[in-house]
């Protein structure tokens, strides 16, 4: 934040999402709600991925994150980030579990 008001970026779209990123941050470790993270996680990634036109990117999460056919660690009462993002997009989204033995 200090970095953004001394380059003159309070207000700019980089302030708003390092403010959100923060209070995203603050409400999960005050309630440690794995449900919300899940979810917001996925938010972001959506948001931010969609900027990009028809890139092909890589994320790298940790694996309670990238199973297509699994539910958050914790709670297991909501699809996990990968889960999440196979439904929202379908092929190709492809999780940890599916690379093959060399990594694609």
């Amino acid at each position: 934040m200090s970095y953004l008001a001394d380059n003159n970026l309070t207000g700019s779209e980089m302030h708003t999402l390092t403010t959100e990123a923060i209070q995203q941050g603050l409400r999960y470790y005050r309630s440690y709600d794995d449900v919300y993270r899940e979810n917001k996680m996925t938010e972001n990634f959506i948001r931010e991925f969609e900027k990009l036109g028809n890139e092909s990117i890589m994320g790298i999460y940790g694996s309670a994150h990238t199973g297509v056919d699994q539910l958050d660690y914790v709670t297991q009462s909501v699809p996990c980030m990968a889960n999440q993002l196979h439904k929202y997009y379908g092929q190709p989204v492809y999780g940890g579990s599916e690379l093959d033995s060399e990594g694609y």
